[in-house]
């Protein structure tokens, strides 16, 4: 893998940490305080093409590559049961802790057409708001990312047609396995954002105050917050990297982005933590906008897969029980000291 940047990836960077230090950052602290979802700071991001970076070109994206994806997630981050009816479906149920569920215009729902066929009746459909039976509502009091949207999908006798099918049908998992890859990548992508964010503040910080006549940069203490902040931040830009280098060379890269997604969120969590300590009382309050961090940072060790769910899967594929990359069951890469797949315990 070669992680020097190249002109392109480095414009892009450029691009979107002037617009985070433009639009985002000046209102970041009383955007979350207000539970204020900034709809003109996601237009802008659309305008410089940052919402579809690895989509295709002919589809509307701008056709970059997931090192750049990773990029923009990195600078953004650091400021913020159905049946068959005819030729077409009824849905019905409900789904909570969905992001931009009261304001996306559409929705990816997964749903079993086939419920005796377990994880392979499952199929993908595209809907539209404004659906008759297609209902949202906003998930209130949550512990963290107040200007941002979440909330719940409800579904009562939604008559989909057919032609909104995505793929085919019984193809939702494998759909939906593809869209947690790509999810836990910008998630973890974005953690690392966090981190830097937090070292950087603390930093900056621990230069300019002082405490008995010094710098409390100075104190060994705090140089070590700052020293496991710095690790934190290397060790995760690493990992989502091999991933990114993964996904732009087409291999499976399940368990790459198992691990970035695992350790650079447990790492910002930490890092925030870390950052209200080197701040003491002003790490604490709103004016700077550390314990925004530390709120935030913990949703993401819940989503897209628990810090619990990672190392399973981690576990489960170190002792052979499942294989998390590859069709027909082969290791990864990285992976080859991993015994051979157990018949009894074995997984998809």
């Amino acid at each position: 893998m070669d992680f020097e940047l190249s002109d392109e990836q480095r414009l892009l960077q450029d691009t979107v940490r002037q617009f985070v230090d433009d639009r985002i950052l000046p209102n970041a602290i009383e955007n979350d305080i207000e539970h204020k979802l900034d709809m003109e700071a996601i237009a802008g991001m659309a305008e410089l093409g940052i919402l579809g970076v690895v989509i295709p070109e002919e589809h509307g994206g701008a056709g970059l590559d997931f090192v750049c994806e990773a990029l923009a997630c990195e600078e953004i981050e650091r400021g913020e049961a159905a049946r068959r009816d005819g030729d077409g479906y009824v849905l019905n149920g409900s789904k909570n802790w969905i992001s931009y569920a009261n304001v996306a215009d559409h929705a990816l729902v997964f749903a079993k057409t086939d419920p005796a066929a377990k994880h392979k009746g499952i199929s993908a459909f595209m809907l539209e708001r404004g659906m008759p039976g297609f209902t949202t509502a906003d998930t209130e009091n949550k512990l963290g990312i107040w200007a941002g949207s979440t909330g719940e999908l409800f579904f009562e006798n939604v008559e989909v047609p057919g032609e909104n099918l995505v793929g085919e049908e019984g193809q939702g998992f494998e759909i939906a396995m593809y869209g947690l890859d790509q999810g836990r990548f910008t998630v973890a992508a974005g953690a690392c954002g966090v981190i830097r964010a937090c070292l950087e503040k603390s930093v900056e910080y621990a230069r300019e105050r002082e405490t008995f006549g010094q710098p409390i940069g100075k104190y060994q203490f705090v140089q070590d917050m700052i020293a496991e902040m710095v690790l934190a931040y290397e060790t995760s830009k690493l990992l989502v990297m091999q991933a990114a280098w993964m996904k732009d060379q087409g291999l499976r890269n399940t368990r790459e982005t198992s691990l970035a997604k695992w350790h650079a969120t447990e790492c910002a969590f930490r890092a925030a933590h870390l950052a209200i300590q080197v701040h003491g009382a002003y790490g604490y309050s709103a004016e700077y906008g550390i314990e925004r961090y530390f709120r935030n940072a913990r949703a993401p060790i819940i989503y897209e897969g628990t810090t619990q769910v990672h190392k399973l899967m981690q576990a489960e594929h170190a002792l052979g029980y499942r294989r998390l990359n590859g069709r027909d069951g082969e290791v990864s890469p990285l992976c080859s000291w991993a015994p051979a797949l157990s018949p009894v315990h074995s997984r998809v």
